[in-house]
C-alpha cells in the first residue's frame, strides 16, 4: 500500500506559541473506568493489576479478560474503552507539549491541545473511541494485521478476530460520528471512507506463512546517522515502508527511501557496526525482541527488551534458536519459557510471530551406494525419503536438479544428469508450496439501530464521558433503520458466507453476530466491486478523502513517520539553540 499525504509545514510548527519551551513528549494515558480486571504490561512484559488513576505511556500493553471492560484516557483528549478479551498495544503516542496538557483533567479537553501521532495496535478483540477534535497536524491511527484505520474527530469501534491456521484476518469498523479511512491488506481498491452510520467489514490475508525473518546486512559502520552506505540485499529485501530491527536501531524504525546503489534512508538515527544484520519485521504478524543477558543451551529466558506483545504460543525465531521454538510459558515477572533450549548472545534481536514460518531450511539427506558418471538415473538408495518434485543438492549434481520419477524398484530419474561418488551426501528439499489465496472482500452497510445502542451501552456503562457525549450515540440509534429480521434455516441447509462468483466463499469471522443481530457476511463480486447491503454503492475505486490511496499491499508510507519526521526536526532545531534535556 502506498499513501498519499500532506506535507506537514515545519514552518508552522515552529509558529506554534509554545514549541520556543515545549518540545516533543510522551502522551500520558491514564486509565478511567475499569469493570472487572484488565492487566498493564510494561515493554518488559512485566505485569501488574490496571487500577483508575494509573498513568502510563507508548510501548505498554493492555488487556482485559472475559466479561471485563477498561476505559483509557489520552491526554490528547481521546477515549479509548477496550471490550471483554481485548489486546490494545500503545505503539506511539507522542505530542508537543502545551500547559493545556494537565494530569487528571484529561477528560475535559474539547479538542486536542497539540499536534500528536497516535498509534495504536489491536491485536484482538474490540475497542470503542470517541477522538476530540485533532489538530490538523496531527495523525491517529489503528492498526490490525490485516489492515489500517486512520481516525478523525469521531465516535467509532474497531473490532478484529483472526484465523491463524487458514491466515484470514478480519476486521469491522463502525462510525456512529465524523469519519474513518480504512485500508485492507492487499485490497486494489483503496482506502474507504467509512461515514457515520455506516459499518465496513472486511477480510484480507495475514502474513502467517512466508518467513517473517528476512535480513540485510549493513556495508559499514554508522553512527547516529539515518543514511546506510551500500546495503547487501538492500534492493532484493527492502522496501519502502519497512520496518527494521536490531541493536542499535531504534523502535519504529523504517525505510524512507532506497536508491538504485543499495544506499539506504531510515526514518530514525542508528548506531551500527560494519555487517551488522537488520531483520526486516513483517508487519501486524512479529514483535521484534532483544535479549538482555546471554543464555546457553536454556529454555529459560529473563525479561526481553520490546516483549510487551509476545504471547504463549507464539513462534521465536532468530539465530541460535531452534526451528519450531514457541513461548510455553510467562510468569508475572516477564520471565520466558520455551519449549526448546536455546543460545543466543546478550543483545541478539529475536522475532517473536503468531505462526510459524516455512522450514524452509530443514533438509533430509540421503548417500548415495554407487558412483553414478553424467546419468540422470540413480539406482534405489535405503531409507532414502524421496518424492518426485523434490529438490536434491550436493557435489556433482547441477542446481536445480529435481527428481522426475521413481519407480516400483525404486530407481530414481533426475532432470539433469548428475555425477556422484559412493557415499556422497545429498540434501532433499521438499518442493516449495505457494500459500492459499486468500481472497480480499469487503463490504459497508448501514448500521441499524441495535449495533448503534451496543455502542451508547459501551459508552454509557464503560467509560466516564459525558452524558452529552452518550446522548448524541443514543439519538442516533433513534434514527437509525430497525434491525433485519431473524431469519429462521432449515438446521440441514448449508449457512454458510456469501459465494463470490470467483468461486470463493467468504463469512466474516469477527466476533459471530453483530449487536443488533447482523451476521456481517460479507460477499466479494469478483469484480473489485464493493456492495453496501445497506442501499448504497462502493464503485470499488472508493477516494481516500484522507489523502491515503492503497494501491495493492506493496509499499506503505505512513503520515505518522512524516510528522514524526517534522517534529523530530523541530526538536533537533531547539536542542540546538537551547541545550536543555529534551521531554520525552
Amino acid at each position: 500500500m502506498k499513501a498519499v499525504f500532506r506535507i506537514l509545514s515545519l514552518a508552522g510548527l515552529l509558529t506554534l506559541p509554545l514549541v520556543s519551551q515545549a518540545v516533543l513528549q510522551n502522551g500520558q494515558i491514564e486509565f478511567g473506568l475499569i469493570k472487572g480486571k484488565a492487566t498493564l504490561l510494561n515493554p518488559k512484559a512485566e505485569k501488574k493489576p490496571a487500577s483508575t488513576g494509573l498513568v502510563f505511556e507508548e510501548g505498554y500493553r493492555v488487556e482485559t479478560t472475559v466479561g471485563s471492560t477498561t476505559e483509557l484516557l489520552l491526554s490528547n483528549g481521546a477515549t479509548l474503552v477496550l471490550s471483554p478479551n481485548t489486546s490494545l498495544e500503545v505503539r506511539t503516542f507522542r505530542q508537543v507539549g502545551s500547559d493545556l496538557i494537565k494530569p487528571g483533567q484529561y477528560r475535559l479537553l474539547d479538542k486536542e491541545p497539540s499536534p500528536s501521532v497516535t498509534e495504536v495496535i489491536v491485536k484482538r478483540g474490540k475497542i470503542t473511541g470517541e477522538v476530540r477534535k485533532l489538530n490538523p497536524q496531527s495523525t491517529f491511527t489503528i492498526k490490525t494485521p490485516v489492515g489500517v484505520a486512520r481516525v478523525r474527530g469521531t465516535i467509532y469501534t474497531v473490532e478484529y478476530a483472526q484465523n491463524t491456521t487458514q491466515g484470514v484476518g478480519n476486521i469491522k469498523v463502525s462510525v456512529v460520528r465524523g469519519l474513518v479511512e480504512v485500508s485492507i491488506n492487499g485490497s486494489n481498491t483503496g482506502a474507504s471512507s467509512v461515514t457515520a452510520g455506516q459499518q465496513m467489514s472486511a477480510q484480507g490475508p495475514v502474513d502467517v506463512t512466508k518467513n517473517l525473518v528476512q535480513s540485510v546486512k549493513a556495508g559499514t559502520a554508522v553512527t547516529n546517522s539515518t543514511q546506510l552506505p551500500k546495503v547487501e540485499a538492500a534492493a532484493t529485501t527492502l522496501t519502502v515502508g519497512d520496518e527494521v530491527a536490531a541493536p542499535g536501531v531504534p523502535k519504529g524504525t523504517k525505510v524512507v527511501a532506497i536508491d538504485a546503489e543499495g544506499n539506504v534512508t531510515l526514518s530514525k538515527p542508528v548506531t551500527l557496526p560494519v555487517d551488522a544484520e537488520i531483520i526486516v519485521v513483517a508487519p501486524g504478524s512479529t514483535d521484534v525482541i532483544t535479549s538482555s543477558a546471554p543464555i546457553t543451551n536454556s529454555n529459560k529466558l529473563p525479561p526481553m527488551d520490546g516483549q510487551s506483545a509476545v504471547s504463549v504460543g507464539d513462534v521465536i525465531v532468530g539465530p541460535g534458536v531452534p526451528y519450531g521454538t514457541k513461548v510455553t510459558a510467562i510468569d508475572d515477572q516477564g520471565n520466558i519459557t520455551l519449549s526448546t533450549p536455546v543460545t543466543i548472545e546478550a543483545g541478539t534481536v529475536l522475532v517473536a510471530a503468531t505462526a510459524l514460518p516455512p522450514e524452509t531450511n530443514q533438509l533430509d539427506t540421503m548417500r548415495s551406494t554407487e558412483s553414478v558418471v553424467n546419468s540422470a538415473k540413480l539406482p534405489p538408495i535405503e531409507n532414502s525419503a524421496l518424492s518426485v518434485g523434490d529438490v536434491v543438492t550436493g557435489a556433482g549434481i547441477p542446481a536445480g536438479t529435481k527428481v522426475t520419477g521413481i519407480d516400483d524398484q525404486g530407481n530414481i530419474t533426475l532432470s539433469n544428469p548428475v555425477t556422484i561418488a559412493p557415499g556422497t551426501e545429498i540434501e532433499i528439499k521438499p518442493p516449495d508450496v505457494p500459500p492459499p489465496v486468500v481472497p480480499v472482500t469487503t463490504s459497508i452497510t448501514k448500521l441499524n439501530s441495535d449495533q448503534v445502542s451496543s455502542v451508547a451501552t459501551t459508552l454509557a456503562t464503560g467509560s466516564t464521558l459525558s452524558q452529552q457525549t452518550v446522548a448524541v450515540v443514543t439519538e442516533a440509534a433513534a434514527t437509525a433503520p430497525p434491525p433485519p429480521p431473524l431469519n429462521i434455516v432449515d438446521p440441514s441447509t448449508s449457512t454458510g458466507g456469501g459465494t463470490a462468483p470467483s468461486g470463493g466463499t467468504t463469512t466474516d469471522t469477527t466476533g459471530g453476530t453483530a449487536p443488533g443481530g447482523s451476521t456481517g457476511t460479507t460477499t466479494d463480486t469478483g469484480s473489485g466491486t464493493t456492495t453496501d447491503t445497506g442501499g448504497s454503492t462502493n464503485t470499488g475505486g472508493s477516494t481516500n478523502t484522507g489523502g491515503n490511496t492503497n494501491t495493492g499491499g506493496g509499499t506503505t508510507t505512513t503520515p505518522i513517520d512524516k510528522v514524526i519526521d517534522t517534529i523530530n526536526k523541530v526538536i533537533e532545531k531547539e536542542q540546538q539553540n537551547n541545550p536543555s534535556p529534551a521531554g520525552g
